[in-house]
């Protein structure tokens, strides 16, 4: 449970989310770690001894785009608050590459995850927030009014997608429209994709780049300081400037063409490590199961909104009353009382 205070208006709200729980940690998936032929070998090792990793790395890969919509992906962040910083340097190395490296603003509407402002800051952006809706909905009037006023140092936007508010943005097709139009990118904080698995693809509805947090949607355990894998998927445009390293290049980075902003972590593929967690659990779902899945937090998400929702006020919710798979239950009746609320 994740907890924190939001401004409503001049009031203030307590906040639940449940975005940072996980699937099963099946012992299935999980056993193949404690396997010396994974967890003996060293990040620099040479690729003639690693070919079984470099298998794994690729299936993943390919599961992933295929599961996003992106065209290329980056395991080398180790969190997903680090594979937000390194998208937004890919677009930053972006917009240099084609003479517009002074492209500078990053637009986060409130409803975007926490992390995302200070992403945005450690890249050298200016933060400029954006507003929303009583209903949870991005602003769209206020976008618009912020991108003509920045339009020519419009570097990109974050948003979350289904929002920390628990909803989809109804308009999230003509939001990256209208940040392309203005020669802006598309980061789509992929916390919770969760909600997306089977149904949606962000890179068919305009997203440029996301992250991934594998202890949310694909199963590595979370907490304890990790290890952890923050992997960032991207469009075409962008797969020249994911991050590289001087020793062992990670896939596609020393292609002809790529351009790597840089190293974002120590090893080339991160927490390498754990990535045959994620591989095993797709593997073993396949597709219908990893829909079902998404379905499933869905309804449960709902589910609880309605048996709670005669006793208490839910904050957002869609035109048909429906919240993604998280939701905001109001708790200001508690302030003042000896009831705490996390």
């Amino acid at each position: 449970v994740l907890a924190g205070r939001l401004q409503k208006g001049k009031q203030w709200y307590q906040r639940r989310v449940r975005a940072c729980t996980m699937k099963l940690n099946a012992t299935s998936e999980l056993a193949p770690v404690s396997r010396p032929e994974f967890s003996n070998i060293h990040p620099f090792a040479p690729n003639h001894q690693t070919q079984g990793y470099a298998e794994l790395i690729k299936e993943l890969h390919d599961d992933l785009c295929e599961i996003t919509g992106y065209d290329s992906i980056s395991f080398q962040p180790n969190s997903g608050a680090q594979g937000e910083y390194a998208g937004l340097l890919a677009i930053k190395a972006y917009h240099e590459d084609i003479g517009e490296g002074h492209r500078n603003i990053c637009l986060v509407p409130v409803s975007a995850h926490g992390t995302n402002p200070a992403s945005a800051q450690m890249a050298g952006m200016t933060v400029v927030i954006v507003k929303t809706l009583p209903d949870g909905q991005i602003d769209m009037d206020d976008v618009r009014e912020k991108c003509e006023k920045h339009s020519k140092n419009l570097s990109s936007i974050m948003i979350t997608y289904p929002s920390t508010y628990g909803v989809f943005e109804s308009g999230v097709r003509e939001l990256c429209d209208l940040i392309h139009e203005h020669g802006g990118q598309v980061y789509l904080d992929g916390a919770n994709m969760n909600a997306q698995v089977g149904l949606c693809k962000p890179g068919h509805f305009g997203s440029d780049v996301s992250h991934l947090n594998l202890h949310k949607t694909f199963c590595i355990p979370h907490g304890g300081g990790g290890p952890g894998v923050g992997p960032i998927g991207v469009k075409k445009h962008l797969a020249p400037f994911l991050p590289g390293h001087g020793i062992i290049p990670p896939m596609g980075t020393d292609a002809p063409g790529a351009r790597p902003f840089g190293q974002i972590s120590a090893a080339p593929y991160g927490s390498a490590l754990i990535l045959p967690i994620s591989w095993a659990y797709i593997k073993l779902m396949g597709p219908e199961a990893l829909r079902k899945a998404t379905q499933v937090a869905i309804l449960n998400a709902n589910y609880m909104a309605k048996r709670l929702e005669p006793h208490y006020d839910i904050l957002f919710k869609n035109e048909n009353g429906m919240c993604a798979h998280e939701f905001i239950m109001d708790t200001r009746h508690f302030e003042g009382t000896t009831v705490g609320v996390m």
